[in-house]
């Protein structure tokens, strides 16, 4: 990623590996279709998973962060195929449905983002 895109980030960026289940939504009655996946890096915006299926730009996804007992509604901003075959990077962005939602993410990620300071 060049500088002049990292310059423009509104948030930082921190990079973590822990497993995230994702599954692609609206489905209804919801189901478990999704997969588990590993994040790359995380910032009060968003985030970036390894994950072995390709999703389409602009499909919603819940994301369950096990590890932080915290899920998440979010939008895939892009997909791109690993040049190993291995699978795929996908960045998501996160789309808290409220107020509340919002206030609960930014406790969870708190930590973590002030972590590298």
């Amino acid at each position: 990623m060049s500088q002049e895109n990292d310059n423009k980030r509104i948030f930082p960026r921190v990079d973590i590996e822990i497993s995230v289940e994702v599954n692609k939504i609206p489905q209804y009655p919801p189901e478990k279709t999704g997969e588990i996946g590993v994040s790359k890096n995380i910032s009060g915006r968003g985030m970036c998973l390894n994950v072995s299926l390709p999703y389409k730009s602009k499909s919603l996804v819940s994301l369950n962060l096990g590890m932080l007992n915290f899920a998440a509604l979010g939008e895939v901003a892009w997909c791109r195929k690993l040049s190993d075959d291995s699978g795929y990077d996908i960045g998501v962005e996160f789309r808290p449905r409220n107020f509340g939602e919002a206030k609960k993410l930014y406790s969870v990620l708190h930590q973590f983002l002030n972590s590298d300071k």
